[in-house]
Formats: C-alpha cells, sequence, structure tokens
C-alpha cells in the first residue's frame, strides 16, 4: 500500500527499500504504544531524509496508508458485528452503548475525512490542533494538497491502494 501510494505521489521507491523504514516505525510502534502516531512520524523522517522526498509527501502517504487501513477495519467491524448481531439476537446493554458510541466516533471521523478529502475542502484546522506542537502551518497545508492530490475517487490509483488494502485485511482474517 505503501509504496503503490508513494508512487501516486511521483515517488517510484522499490519495495524492498521501504522495507526498513517500515519495520523502524513498526518497531517504534510497537515498542512504545503510548506515543501516538510515533511509528508514522518515525517512517515519515527516515524516508524523507533517505531518498530525499519532501516532508508534505513523505507524511501525507504515511497519514493515508494508515486512513485507508482504519477504513477497512471499520467496514470489517460492522460487517463482523452484523454477523454477531444476527448469531446472538442483541448486545448486553452496556456493551452495545459503549461499543456503538466508539463505532459512531470512528465512524463519523472516518465520515468527515473522506466527505472533506473528496470535496478538497481544508482540514488544516483539525491538523494544526492535532499536531501544531509538531508542524508548521505552511508543512500541514503541503500535507494536506498531497493527500487531496491522491484522494480522487476517479483515480485507478486510489482503487488499486483501496484493493490492497481490502487484499491484505483478508488474508490476515483467513490467517487468523
Amino acid at each position: 500500500k505503501w509504496k503503490e501510494i508513494l508512487k501516486s505521489q511521483g515517488c517510484d521507491i522499490p519495495i524492498l527499500s521501504l522495507f526498513p523504514p517500515f519495520l523502524a516505525g513498526f518497531s517504534v510502534s510497537y515498542l512504545a504504544p503510548m506515543v501516538i502516531f510515533g511509528g508514522e512520524f518515525c517512517r515519515s523522517y527516515i524516508i524523507k531524509e533517505k531518498f530525499s522526498i519532501p516532508w508534505s509527501i513523505a507524511l501525507a502517504s504515511v497519514i493515508l496508508e494508515r486512513i485507508l487501513e482504519w477504513t477497512i477495519y471499520l467496514i470489517v467491524i460492522f460487517a463482523g458485528l452484523i454477523f454477531f448481531l444476527i448469531e446472538i439476537g442483541s448486545l448486553p446493554r452496556n456493551l452495545g452503548i459503549v461499543s456503538g458510541t466508539i463505532l459512531a466516533l470512528f465512524t463519523i471521523a472516518m465520515g468527515f475525512f473522506y466527505f472533506k478529502g473528496f470535496r478538497k475542502e481544508s482540514m488544516v484546522g483539525v491538523l494544526v490542533t492535532a499536531f501544531g506542537h509538531k508542524l508548521s502551518p505552511s508543512e500541514v497545508l503541503g500535507v494536506e494538497r498531497e493527500i487531496f492530490t491522491f484522494l480522487n475517487p476517479r483515480a485507478v490509483f486510489f482503487w488499486r491502494v483501496v484493493a490492497i488494502s481490502i487484499l491484505r485485511t483478508i488474508f490476515a482474517f483467513l490467517r487468523g
């Protein structure tokens, strides 16, 4: 997925060259799970330095990869919940409220992202608030521009990455 996202942004990096930054980011995320997006910033920084890629492209590629992964997981969770409810009839009240609230929040967040992204409407205010201490507004605008470039439902590369995300999730499901 990550290679295809970078390729769509004009950075055709060999897949084997992306393995070390991916592994480093995974290690940071695994060893320090409390550092939110630490692995993603690590991956972005490594490819920025190693391949002289602009920071906006490096960070946007990692953000897009993660968001597409979450989107597919959200679809799988909805499908799993439907099958679960068909099997047992209903959830216990407290579990239903908690899981429904969490699912609703994730759905609203994803819907907001795609709604704004497909319409090419700025989300900079949200990003500056979330990452303001790490990124300047001009860097955030560059990341947003790269995200908008990728989020084109008429582009082949967008659907190619979605298909890769779906296949990855199917293989993870079959493995389990």
